[in-house]
Order: C-alpha cells, then structure tokens, then sequence
C-alpha cells in the first residue's frame, strides 16, 4: 500500500476582505463557511472569521 500524503494550503493576504454574503466560498482562500453558535462565520479552511455583518475579525481583536 502507498503512503497518503496531505497538503496544507498556506495563504498569504495582505487585507481581509469584507465578507459580501453569507454562506459564500471565503474570499480568501475559496474554502467553506459556515457560521458557529456565537454569530460569527468562519472558513473551515483557513480559520478567518468574520461578524454576521461581514466584518473581519482580525487575530488581534479578542471577540467573547
């Protein structure tokens, strides 16, 4: 049997766009959104996350 090898896509952006609807491919990466129990969307792919209104939350922003 072959060994199974996995890619990680590593994405390098400058700014993180507004997220114009809900539900959509993430702008970032083309990866799946979906939205947690808190209210935000988030990308299964590369963990950006964004308010119900479509604004990034950026690492440094503590949300709660």
């Amino acid at each position: 049997m072959g060994a199974v090898t996995v890619e990680s896509q590593e994405v390098k952006a400058n700014a993180v766009p507004k997220l114009k609807e809900l539900l959509i491919p993430c702008p970032i990466c083309g990866g799946t959104t979906d939205i947690d129990l808190p209210g935000h969307v988030f990308c299964h792919s590369c963990q950006q996350q964004w308010t119900l209104g479509g604004k990034p939350i950026l690492e440094n922003e503590a949300m709660i």
